[in-house]
């Protein structure tokens, strides 16, 4: 207990837990690594991953989400490691999509102009 290095780190802890941060995710920050097999509740994924629980849900049925783990008769928890993977290939995606379909040397598009309100008979 006397260690200044084990009483730094239960003080950011307990700051924390009185923010009212689960005490997995304070794990999560310290170490994610470590924590691969960790299974975390909705709260804890929609700290990761900021989609309701509905979008959680489709995506999951339609197979572009890691599945849900049932953990008891009315709880479900996500694994960490899969919903980090699934992070890092969203990141992996957006690095090697370009952003613009157009060839780079390609002129810009023409802008297309509204046509201006039409004024009916007699206003002016």
């Amino acid at each position: 207990m006397n260690n200044p290095e084990v009483n730094d780190q239960d003080d950011g802890r307990d700051q924390a837990r009185e923010q009212g941060q689960p005490k997995v995710r304070i794990a999560i920050l310290e170490n994610l690594e470590g924590h691969r097999s960790c299974i975390i509740n909705s709260s804890e994924l929609e700290r990761l991953v900021p989609y309701s629980a509905m979008q959680f849900w489709r995506r999951e049925q339609a197979g572009t989400f890691p599945r849900r783990v049932k953990i008891g008769p009315q709880r479900v928890g996500w694994i960490l490691g899969e919903v980090l993977d699934w992070l890092a290939q969203r990141k992996a995606e957006r690095d090697t999509v370009t952003p613009c379909r157009r060839p780079v040397n390609a002129p810009p598009p023409k802008s297309r102009k509204r046509p201006g309100r039409r004024m009916p008979q007699g206003e002016q």
